[in-house]
């Protein structure tokens, strides 16, 4: 067993000083590109569903005009007496709209 080990020892010393780097140059990407993407249907039916909800919800409460009221308010209170009064609905609203763009676009670059 004591020559098998030097054997390794002498073949891993042997690899090591001649190891060289070979620079990739794009390739793996260009080899990624070029295999065939894998459909994945769930996900494009989880994503028509999220969006047909956000746009009836957004229909549902009128989000566009509380947006509106919201940006006015804001606006008028500023210029009147330095302060903000937030409708939380809203606040919420968006809170909901931001966080499911941001998971889906975090969805799509982790299949990539």
């Amino acid at each position: 067993m004591g020559m098998e080990t030097r054997d390794n020892d002498l073949l891993k010393q042997f690899m090591c000083e001649q190891k060289q780097e070979i620079p990739d140059n794009g390739f793996s990407r260009r080899v990624m590109r070029r295999l065939p993407h894998k459909e994945n249907t769930f996900a494009h039916m989880w994503a028509t569903l999220c969006i047909v909800i956000g746009v009836f919800l957004f229909i549902l409460f009128d989000v566009f005009q509380m947006i509106v009221d919201l940006v006015r308010k804001v606006f008028i209170s500023i210029v009147q007496n330095g302060s903000i009064h937030v409708n939380w609905k809203i606040v919420l609203i968006l809170f909901c709209l931001a966080s499911i763009v941001c998971i889906r676009n975090a969805w799509k670059h982790s299949e990539i």
